[in-house]
């Protein structure tokens, strides 16, 4: 599987107040499977869903993780989790640690799914980009969605 980190446009709004909150150039989280498969949880959509293949983030500049995992376990877990409704009072209450412990904003899904597949077993009560990048190193790309290739 692999683990996406997003940078959005500098005028986006909703990027500028994570950006500013979480002190992270990174804005988004997503997880993808070796099949190109991408999921993650956005306001958006309400929760946890299917996105498509990683072409949906097109210009924006992301960074990719590779990180080893058991596919059952992971599709599992995906399977588990899709419909999970997004964690407004995780978002808004990241300064006081406040949230929903059964739903997800995009850091704190990615997170959990690396805690299931094994990959930590720290249980995170307030999740960013930053901290998602200190557990994870030596990103397999960093560039342009739309020019990342599945290989």
């Amino acid at each position: 599987m692999y683990v996406i980190l997003v940078k959005h446009k500098w005028t986006s709004g909703t990027g500028w107040i994570i950006r500013t909150v979480t002190g992270s150039i990174y804005t988004h989280a997503a997880i993808m499977t070796d099949n190109g498969a991408v999921y993650d949880s956005s306001e958006k959509k309400g929760g946890v869903t299917f996105r498509g293949k990683l072409s949906v983030f097109d210009e924006r500049q992301v960074v990719i993780f590779y990180v080893e995992s058991d596919k059952e376990v992971l599709y599992k877990k995906i399977d588990k989790t899709l419909g999970t409704k997004y964690d407004w009072k995780g978002v808004f209450g990241w300064l006081f640690k406040a949230q929903d412990k059964n739903k997800f904003y995009c850091f704190e899904y990615v997170w959990e799914i690396l805690r299931e597949i094994g990959n930590t077993s720290e249980v995170r009560v307030r999740t960013d980009a930053n901290d998602i990048l200190k557990h994870l190193s030596n990103a397999n790309y960093v560039g342009k969605a739309k020019d990342w290739k599945l290989v």
